[in-house]
């Protein structure tokens, strides 16, 4: 500490920190030089997994996974009849087959010249995707169902890096392509989480789980 005058004021004390800096300089260059000296390595022999069934799959039914000539994949059997793919649980639900087709109704809207267009298309009848009159046969709904994902991923394989920058419009409004995807990816997951609920309420004791099953944890 240095103390001066200071006139009228009287005495001023003040503090001179040129030494404190050299300290601090020469502090942290001995760490920078100790340091590595002091990280040393050491051989660790990892162990090898023993070829033996977990304790979590005892009792677990095996899922029998299935690919067909097309290239489908299937978890077990059909989850659903024909039949129940048309129910709707009360007058304000929505069938299976009601839920696939708005589905791939807003997969066709949403990824038709996607980077050109509106994501809301003209031509959609929204509400008619919640409308189906009659029974929905099983084959015309998936083949509705992959037409539409072949149009999702037709727009993502087109996309190049500089594309990511770019915006698009959904029903007006700006996303960029990162925000309409992730806005896309909501959406159907949610009415997968419909779908699934559905499929179990309607299969009851016959639904195989897809994930652990309760009590088997």
């Amino acid at each position: 500490m240095a103390m001066t005058a200071g006139g009228r004021g009287g005495i001023k004390s003040d503090i001179n920190v040129t030494p404190l800096v050299d300290v601090v300089l020469v502090l942290l260059i001995i760490f920078m030089v100790v340091t590595p000296m002091l990280q040393r390595g050491k051989d660790v022999k990892l162990p090898v997994a023993a070829k033996q069934k977990h304790e979590e799959d005892k009792g677990v039914d095996p899922m029998i996974i299935s690919v067909t000539p097309d290239k489908r994949i299937w978890l077990e059997k059909d989850p659903v009849t024909d039949d129940q793919l048309n129910v709707a649980i009360d007058v304000e639900s929505n069938s299976l087959a009601v839920i696939v087709k708005h589905m791939a109704g807003n997969l066709r809207s949403r990824f038709t010249d996607f980077l050109t267009t509106d994501g809301e298309k003209p031509d959609r009848n929204r509400d008619g995707e919640f409308e189906i009159a009659g029974p929905v046969a099983r084959g015309a709904m998936l083949a509705d169902w992959e037409r539409s994902w072949q149009v999702l991923f037709g727009a993502l394989d087109a996309l190049t890096p500089a594309d990511l920058r770019r915006e698009v419009t959904i029903r007006g409004e700006r996303h960029t392509i990162i925000q309409a995807l992730h806005r896309q990816m909501t959406h159907h997951a949610y009415h997968v989480g419909q779908v699934v609920f559905l499929a179990k309420h309607l299969q009851s004791a016959e639904w195989k789980t897809l994930s652990m099953p309760r009590r088997r944890t």
